[in-house]
């Protein structure tokens, strides 16, 4: 990933680094804070090591989530951030993820759906549920961003942001140790309001906007 200051002109490429052509965008706005640090806002049931390898952008600040080390057994490790929406619209929700000891992770809503698994060895998507799209893009060495399109519930204005360790195709339960053997890579988690994943806005302690191309 390349950044772009405002006014300047934002070049696309391929994942093997060809050309693709000038990137003209919509305004958006990121809902989800602390894109890139999964251990401060984000909660729930799982391990990890902050900036343990390069990211996308270059910078060595993707996380790594694992194993917890508590307890024996299996169970389901995961990162959650509840993020405030509009009941009846459209959301697109992605992040970028790469494998690591699994290479399968959900990304969706904690309570049922909507969501997608998907497969960070082979580039596909899984099994899904209430999504209106989904779709996983390489970005190079083993990067990829993985979203999906659901519109929201009448009346319902909570989406918990759910990133999930899963063992396979729709299996969430996974060995909570030793804390290598589950675990994958993630960085840039985003929401916003419409039907695609627009270019990556990174967050700290506050959303931010992205004016119009």
């Amino acid at each position: 990933l390349v950044s772009y200051g405002t006014d300047e002109p934002a070049f696309e490429f391929n994942a093997d680094g060809s050309y693709k052509g000038l990137l003209v965008e919509p305004a958006a706005t990121n809902l989800c804070l602390q894109s890139e640090d999964f251990g401060t806002t984000w909660t729930g049931v799982s391990g990890f090591d902050l900036n343990a390898t390069t990211a996308p952008d270059g910078t060595s600040t993707a996380d790594r989530i694992r194993g917890d080390g508590l307890g024996g057994g299996d169970t389901q490790l995961y990162r959650n951030q509840t993020i405030t929406v509009t009941a009846e619209a459209t959301y697109t929700a992605s992040v970028f993820a790469k494998a690591d000891a699994l290479s399968w992770i959900r990304v969706g809503d904690a309570g049922s759906t909507p969501f997608a698994f998907f497969d960070l060895s082979n580039g596909v998507v899984g099994t899904t549920g209430g999504t209106d799209d989904e779709s996983i893009e390489d970005y190079g060495n083993g990067w990829y961003r993985c979203s999906i399109t659901w519109t929201q519930a009448a009346g319902d204005t909570s989406f918990v942001f759910r990133i999930s360790i899963a063992e396979d195709d729709n299996d969430l339960i996974v060995p909570r140790l030793p804390i290598t053997a589950s675990s994958v890579f993630l960085w840039g988690a985003q929401v916003e309001a419409g039907p695609i994943a627009t270019s990556y806005i990174p967050t700290t302690d506050a959303q931010v906007i992205r004016a119009k191309d």
